[in-house]
């Protein structure tokens, strides 16, 4: 374990404390006081995974005063910045991102990475998506439910309507996302499997694997569809009946709750699902424990 002067020890309990909130220029100037010994960064980290953890709780209960999108951002934020000050640190805790918050988590840390020029980062994100992919897909195909992460794996774009659909503007947000979608795509199904490997880059054998990548997001959020596990597609299906609220990401509920509420049936099955949907927050010992060795260096 590390150990901390009483300086560090406060500058923890204020980014611990830190409103949702909070000044961008303050939360910067925490981390870079911080950063400046790689111990404290690195408490810093655990500090963020748990606010993490916390908000990921709160947004579990029907109604909470201080939960929420904002909730966050500050981890969010925090990580970005503990990126510029020491990206190998970073990325040595990536895969832990996804347990302590979610998958769209680390998709945001894949779009920081990409801002940053930073490619290996990138291809780390990358990695972390496909692995998780190819074991869902294997979970599938044993009956069993997959992760979430097809729901948050990064994506070029919807494919709905006309093929003269309004082009869509090349964001920075919107590069990165196919971006990371083709290091995923890549990852998957990588150029020594195709046909013809000594040519693997060109655009048809890329756009072979960018459409199987598709195929295989396809497949596994429609098997957490039939499950009751994703919202937006049930209730397009008016098949809001099927929804498993204790399964469902919270996030969505929140956003429909209105809509839920207005079935007396569905009403009644919130009210008696959602009390018991929350969870206990991991006490910091426990993230020490779970994350100490991946941050020992």
């Amino acid at each position: 374990m590390f150990e901390l002067s009483s300086t560090q020890e406060s500058l923890l309990v204020a980014l611990l404390v830190a409103s949702r909130n909070e000044d961008e220029g303050r939360l910067q100037r925490t981390m870079a006081a911080l950063g400046a010994d790689a111990a404290a960064l690195k408490a810093a980290i655990l500090v963020l995974l748990s606010r993490r953890m916390h908000a990921k709780a709160l947004a579990r209960r029907e109604a909470t005063a201080g939960g929420g999108d904002g909730e966050k951002r500050i981890p969010r934020l925090g990580l970005a910045y503990a990126h510029a000050l020491s990206p190998d640190v970073v990325e040595g805790v990536l895969f832990l991102v996804p347990f302590y918050g979610c998958w769209k988590d680390l998709a945001v840390m894949g779009e920081v990475f990409h801002a940053a020029g930073n490619d290996r980062g990138v291809a780390l994100v990358c990695a972390l998506f496909a692995t998780q992919l190819r074991r869902d897909d294997a979970l599938v195909a044993a009956g069993a439910l997959p992760s979430n992460a097809a729901k948050f794996a990064p994506h070029g774009g919807r494919r709905r309507g006309s093929r003269k659909r309004k082009v869509l503007k090349e964001t920075p947000e919107r590069l990165a996302a196919k971006a990371l979608a083709s290091g995923v795509a890549t990852c998957l199904f990588p150029p020594e499997n195709d046909e013809l490997s000594s040519g693997s880059s060109s655009p048809p054998l890329l756009g072979r694997r960018q459409e199987k990548y598709r195929k295989l997001r396809s497949k596994l959020n429609a098997t957490l569809t039939d499950a009751g596990h994703l919202v937006e597609p049930l209730l397009c299906a008016k098949e809001r009946g099927r929804i498993d609220f204790a399964a469902a990401p919270k996030r969505s509920l929140e956003i429909y709750e209105k809509t839920l509420k207005k079935d007396p049936a569905l009403r009644k099955k919130w009210m008696r699902v959602a009390p018991k949907a929350d969870t206990a927050v991991a006490g910091i010992d426990d993230l020490k424990k779970g994350a100490d060795a991946a941050l020992t260096t």
